[in-house]
């Protein structure tokens, strides 16, 4: 990156990929245990330019958010939240100003076993300087499934409330969408409801 920076994207991330002996030629959903890549374009007057660098975690380990290597320009986290879970990553939404990107991060609870597997998801504020949760999915939830919709500017999670569902009680299932404002760069809430409203 250093001695290459206008590297693009899916370049850098078939090399990576490669280190690890997985093929991707970014044509489509990346394997799970694949490296992600997020990085904007790199123009004539750039004299800096941020990637994003995911991969699969897996293992009850890691350091609190904040507290891994740090460097001005590289640092390294392990969510403790997220700690144990099977994970992959998507991209959200990039700022121009500051330069920062939103991940979508989330995961199941590796090894699990019943009718709900536990999940979780946040999304990740990352720039040149520091890395930070600005969004955290409730707790006790599982069977997770969370996605962005490419150029959407939104982020989407559909769950199972642990309790609510092994107590057999309605609405155990739903549905979340969050919406950014790009101009504020902040987000909200824009729909909380069943998946099933017949239940």
């Amino acid at each position: 990156m250093e001695t290459y920076p206008s590297i693009p994207e899916c370049a850098l991330q078939k090399q990576l990929a490669s280190a690890f002996e997985i093929e991707d030629d970014c044509s489509g959903p990346p394997e799970r245990e694949a490296p992600r890549v997020f990085a904007q374009s790199w123009g004539p007057k750039s004299t800096r330019r941020v990637f994003v660098v995911t991969y699969l975690w897996f293992g009850f380990y890691g350091l609190p958010l904040g507290t891994g290597p740090r460097c001005p320009s590289r640092f390294g986290m392990v969510p403790a939240t997220l700690s144990g879970f099977i994970t992959q990553a998507e991209d959200v939404c990039w700022f121009a100003n500051p330069d920062r990107t939103w991940v979508l991060i989330s995961g199941t609870v590796g090894r699990g076993s019943g009718r709900v597997l536990g999940g979780s998801a946040a999304i990740f504020e990352i720039g040149p300087e520091q890395a930070r949760a600005i969004w955290a999915a409730p707790p006790s939830i599982g069977n997770l499934r969370a996605y962005s919709p490419p150029g959407s500017l939104r982020w989407e999670i559909e769950y199972a409330d642990i309790k609510r569902f092994y107590g057999g009680l309605p609405n155990a299932e739903l549905l979340d969408i969050y919406q950014i404002d790009y101009p504020t760069q902040t987000f909200r809430r824009l729909v909380h409801q069943p998946l099933d409203p017949r239940r």
